[in-house]
């Protein structure tokens, strides 16, 4: 005999709250599996050039799923390290998109060996904008650092 589970589908997309009761945690999560698959399969991106993106694109998703209005969340980077420019961007609607400029000589040399170098070593010297898009409506709003 033979048991069959029934068929459920799950979405590898997956954005969600949670909070651990009686103590004082709560937190959000997010996973992405075809929204980053479509993304990163879009372009050719080297190992560590796709893996900064996809952590770009996850955070976004990650704060973006968090409004509590209509519109988009940027996250974008710029920098002069062998990365020029990184960018996600989240739509309420669970939208998500994602980009990267990059030098491919100069990421291979910033690997050094290491399969992944983190996103300093990537992105150099630059700045981090998060801008929120409200829509034709509203002024967009910037935090740089």
């Amino acid at each position: 005999m033979t048991d069959h589970a029934p068929h459920t589908s799950v979405s590898d997309d997956l954005a969600a709250a949670f909070q651990i009761e009686g103590w004082p945690v709560r937190g959000r999560l997010v996973r992405l599996g075809a929204a980053i698959d479509k993304i990163l399969a879009a372009h050719a991106y080297p190992e560590p050039v796709a893996a900064l993106l996809g952590e770009a694109c996850a955070l976004a998703a990650l704060i973006g799923s968090s409004l509590k209005f209509e519109g988009r969340l940027l996250v974008q980077a710029q920098g002069d390290g062998p990365v020029r420019y990184v960018v996600a961007d989240y739509g309420t609607d669970g939208s998500l998109r994602g980009y990267c400029r990059y030098d491919e000589a100069e990421v291979a040399e910033a690997s050094g060996g290491f399969a992944r170098p983190g996103a300093r070593s990537l992105l150099g010297q630059g700045v981090f904008i998060m801008t929120l898009d409200r829509g034709p409506d509203f002024d967009r709003r910037d935090a740089l650092g």
